[in-house]
């Protein structure tokens, strides 16, 4: 499903990557994601935002910048406390 690589994460097959984040009492949060993809059969990768496990944002990764990080960026809005923020 996935390996360490370089800075980051490759998650090279559908898969998941989470961690438990604290948030504050701030109305919003801005989640910066670094992600690089190559597309498999001309099909490009979709990043998926989930909060608690349920779907919050999505992005198509382009593999157009031929393996270079590229940031794509999430404006998320919960309630204060400890929630699971996955990819």
């Amino acid at each position: 499903m996935g390996g360490p690589d370089g800075p980051g994460w490759n998650l090279w097959s559908t898969g998941r990557i989470g961690h438990s984040v604290q948030f504050g009492s701030a109305p919003a949060h801005r989640l910066t994601v670094r992600a690089r993809a190559n597309s498999e059969r001309d099909v490009n990768p979709v990043l998926e935002v989930s909060i608690d496990g349920r779907p919050y944002g999505r992005v198509t990764v382009s593999a157009e910048s031929g393996w270079r990080y590229r940031d794509y960026q999430f404006e998320l809005s919960t309630t204060p406390g400890r929630h699971e923020v996955s990819l």
